[in-house]
């Protein structure tokens, strides 16, 4: 925030949510208050001016050029603005008229709740000893966490910059095992239903069993056997 003269906006609620209202409260406000002017900007040209309300006039408030009907002035020179749009968000500027003239400019956010994250995979197999990616998809998030299920994310694994991809350097099957993301911004968080990550490898330590002294003449039955993920075929 901009003040000048001491005053001040506080945003009530703090952090504005989408199809819910707020207050621009105007608060050190010098004096007895003979007008207050709003603008949807950061000056005071009139393009900008959503209204102007006067304590004593009857009327009491008037329209500007960027009015509209969501937006209301009150006595104390604050701004309501109800069933807030993303497009509310920006730059707000009061001018209020005491004995003498004071202003400040406030950014107002507009947030969104954030959605459900939905886990996806970067390829359809999972293949021990190569790399995988796993995204977090979701919307509106500021901040994304990872985590695994009954247990720690592995440390050779790489997060983004924004933490919305983790990615496992020459993966493992000790990383077999369910992941979850949880998305959150300031007015709401949301977390992934579990994703089952399963690491193929394999075949190894190939195995033949069966006797090793046979009578001519007489049935035999020898068996190959191999540790694989999924199960071989022979």
């Amino acid at each position: 925030m901009d003040s000048a003269c001491g005053i001040d906006i506080q945003l009530v609620p703090q952090y504005p949510v989408v199809s819910e209202s707020v207050t621009l409260k105007v608060t050190g406000i010098n004096g007895t208050i003979q007008n207050v002017s709003w603008y949807k900007g950061p000056t005071t040209d009139n393009v900008y001016r959503i209204l102007s309300y006067s304590p004593p006039a009857n009327p009491p408030q008037t329209q500007g050029p960027q009015y509209f009907s969501r937006a209301s002035g009150s006595p104390d020179g604050s701004l309501q603005i109800s069933h807030l749009l993303t497009t509310d968000q920006g730059y707000y500027t009061v001018q209020i008229q005491t004995d003498i003239e004071q202003l400040v400019t406030v950014n107002l956010p507009v947030y969104v709740p954030v959605t459900k994250p939905v886990i996806s995979q970067s390829t359809n197999q999972a293949v021990e000893s190569e790399n995988i990616t796993l995204s977090c998809n979701t919307t509106n998030a500021e901040k994304i966490i990872w985590s695994k299920v009954n247990g720690n994310l592995p440390s050779r694994v790489i997060l983004s910059i924004d933490n919305r991809t983790v990615t496992f350097i020459r993966i493992n099957r000790a990383d077999t095992g369910q992941y979850q993301c949880e998305a959150e911004n300031p007015v709401s968080k949301d977390i992934s239903d579990p994703y089952t990550l399963t690491v193929n490898y394999g075949p190894e330590n190939l195995k033949i069993q069966g006797q090793l002294t046979v009578n001519s003449g007489s049935p035999i039955t020898l068996q190959c056997s191999a540790d694989s993920l999924p199960e071989p075929t022979y």
